[in-house]
């Protein structure tokens, strides 16, 4: 029997662990609570099925990666939305006073593809984007 099409999707921890393992920096804060999520980003425990990522804690360092399962459609594109907003501001925070960051930040991006939502914004965002994708069954 022929096993064609997607593959299943990983939890998003083991997702994160994949990317942690391989590429994040350790000085960061984990976004392990859905209090964190709603302090950050306004997605509340009703929107996300499951979540996982991390903020660089140096203050400087812009690396911010946000994964998120939605609960419906509809909370997918809120969240995407509401992501959009936070990359939008790093963009606009870092685009005067640290130009390095701000290259950095405009080379990544804010993408959904169906209930999964993602923000990664890092120096090595085409490789973390890759994991990523392969861990949730897209190619």
């Amino acid at each position: 029997m022929c096993a064609c099409g997607k593959t299943a999707a990983k939890p998003l921890d083991e997702v994160y662990k994949d990317l942690k393992a391989e590429i994040v920096s350790e000085n960061v804060n984990e976004l392990s609570d859905i209090k964190l999520m709603q302090r950050y980003y306004g997605i509340t425990s009703d929107m996300a099925v499951e979540f996982a990522g991390c903020i660089n804690a140096s203050g400087v360092d812009q690396e911010e990666i946000v994964l998120v399962k939605a609960a419906d459609d509809s909370a997918a594109g809120s969240i995407k939305d509401k992501l959009e907003t936070r990359y939008q501001t790093k963009l606009s925070q870092n685009k005067n006073y640290n130009a390095e960051q701000a290259a950095m930040i405009s080379a990544c991006s804010v993408e959904r593809d169906g209930l999964y939502v993602s923000m990664i914004v890092s120096k090595n965002a085409e490789r973390i984007r890759e994991i990523y994708r392969a861990d949730i069954g897209l190619k």
